[in-house]
Parts: structure tokens; sequence; C-alpha cells
């Protein structure tokens, strides 16, 4: 028999290493970005659950609001604001693509004590007024 008369084909050509050491950055990158997302969404939602449970048992008074960070572990954004006669305190998990928000509502008294949780409810919009 004859043998053919091309080259011999090798096998895959090669990657190059800049090429892997790209795909592994790249790749631990995102890893990252996705273990921040879930530690922010993991701690927002055991943080909302722990208060739930304890507001669902909760008999006679009320949380206080270092009761209320102790369960959450987390403390306030910023001071209370005045709403009305309420205080309003946000508590934010931030990740690098989304931030998670609960806002507590307290009582205006010293110290304040847990109403609510969650947004005001929304008041009726107002059509904007017409120009002719």
């Amino acid at each position: 028999m004859s043998t053919p008369a091309g080259p011999i084909p090798r096998g895959k050509p090669r990657v190059s290493p800049a090429r892997n050491i790209a795909s592994l950055l790249l790749l631990a990158a995102l890893a990252g970005v996705g273990l921040m997302e879930f530690s922010a969404n993991q701690g927002y939602n055991s943080a909302v659950t722990r208060l739930d449970a304890v507001l669902a048992t909760e008999d006679g008074d009320l949380l206080t609001q270092a009761e209320v960070e102790r369960l959450i572990g987390k403390t306030p954004d910023g001071p209370l604001e005045e709403v009305g006669d309420e205080r309003r305190a946000h508590y934010t998990w931030r990740g690098l693509v989304r931030s998670y928000l609960l806002t507590a509502y307290y009582r205006d008294q010293d110290p304040p004590r847990l109403i609510r949780l969650g947004e005001p409810e929304s008041e009726p919009e107002t059509a904007p007024a017409q120009t002719k």
C-alpha cells in the first residue's frame, strides 16, 4: 500500500495561555458578582423571615428599634426620618447588580417601637393639569 502524499494531520491547535488566564479571570469575576448578589439576597430574606417570625408570636409590647437591629444584624442606613406621626428607617443589603431595601416604621416615642414593615400605602395619584 502507498502512503498519502499530503502532510500528516496534527491534533487540535493549542489554546494560548493568555486566553486561558483571561477566561479564568472572567469566570472568577462572574462568580464573585453572583456570590455578592446571593449574599445580599440571603441577608435581606433572612432578616425579613426573622422579623416576621417574631412579629407573628409577639404579644403585648412592640419591638424597639434596638431589638429590630439586633434581629436583622444591621443598623439603619441613616437617621430616622419623620413621616407624619411615625419615624421611618431604611435598611439596605447591597449587591453589585441590585439592592434589597427593608423599610421599618416606628412609633414616634422614646425608644422608637416598630409599627410595621414595608412601604406606605400608595396615595391616589392626581391627574396633571392639562394646558391648552
